[in-house]
């Protein structure tokens, strides 16, 4: 009986030691990221804007071909990012060729389980009538591209809120989201590093700097979009839009580079998923 008695001491003594114990400091494991993640993403980067900041994506950016194409899908969806918006103008829409391309980042897309969706910026002062632009969308037959964003069942485009579209008179086959109407412009002003925001789109961006390379957000190697992202995932957030993959003019962008390596891939990686 006594020796039964010591013999369950000594077991417990010995699971006393083993048993793993939290440090106090230890950093507590966030959950993954809820909401959606929107990326903007240009298919002809600014060449001069990299220069000027001495700076090269990695490998270096040849045009949009086919494996551009391939290795930039592949890398987005390694970051956990939902959709990809392509931001274009109307007159690129009018090239077939562009087209040929769009539709085979469509196809990629799809191979990656990510969602695409067409952006179409000013240029040039042109005005658009919601009509027209309705009547062209159409004809492209988005909603054939399994890949492409879709909203009730109908195709998502995204519009410069510069062109002026009226609002809607009537059912349509497109789903037109403007920007400064059914989503938030992105400001032109710096975002702070740390965001206190609210609503069910929120702009995240990387880093900023002016046109002649001046950094009004540094990049610290990932840490201002890392500081953003914390502040947004204490609030009730539906879509993060993600102010650049690769557009080089603002310096917001993402991708694998020159100047800070896969630190903001990483980052990403670590915060979405």
């Amino acid at each position: 009986m006594r020796f039964c008695f010591l013999l369950t001491i000594l077991l417990l003594g010995l699971e006393s030691c083993f048993t793993y114990r939290q440090p106090q400091n230890a950093e507590a494991i966030q959950p993954p990221c809820q909401a959606e993640i929107w990326v903007r993403y240009v298919p002809e980067t600014d060449h001069d804007a990299q220069f000027r900041l001495g700076v090269r994506p990695v490998p270096m950016d040849n045009g949009w071909t086919n494996l551009r194409i391939e290795r930039d899908l592949s890398r987005i969806a390694f970051c956990g990012i939902d959709v990809v918006i392509i931001e274009t103008t109307p007159q690129k829409l009018m090239d077939n060729e562009f087209l040929e391309r769009f539709k085979f980042f469509g196809s990629k897309a799809y191979e990656q389980k990510t969602k695409i969706v067409l952006s179409l910026v000013a240029d040039n002062n042109l005005r658009l009538e919601r009509d027209n632009l309705e009547q062209y969308l159409e004809a492209l037959e988005l909603n054939s591209i399994p890949s492409y964003l879709m909203k009730n069942d109908k195709p998502v485009v995204l519009i410069d809120g510069e062109f002026g579209i009226r609002d809607a008179e009537h059912e349509e086959a497109i789903s037109l989201m403007r920007f400064g109407k059914e989503l938030p412009e992105c400001p032109d002003t710096p975002l702070p590093e740390v965001l206190q925001p609210s609503g069910e789109y929120i702009w995240c961006r990387a880093a900023q700097c002016t046109p002649q390379g001046e950094w009004l957000i540094k990049r610290k190697r990932g840490g201002s979009l890392q500081n953003q992202l914390d502040a947004i995932r204490q609030i009730q957030c539906n879509v993060i839009l993600l102010s650049s993959w690769n557009d080089y003019s603002r310096g917001d962008f993402i991708e694998n580079n020159s100047l800070d390596g896969e630190s903001l891939t990483r980052i990403l990686k670590k915060t979405l998923n």
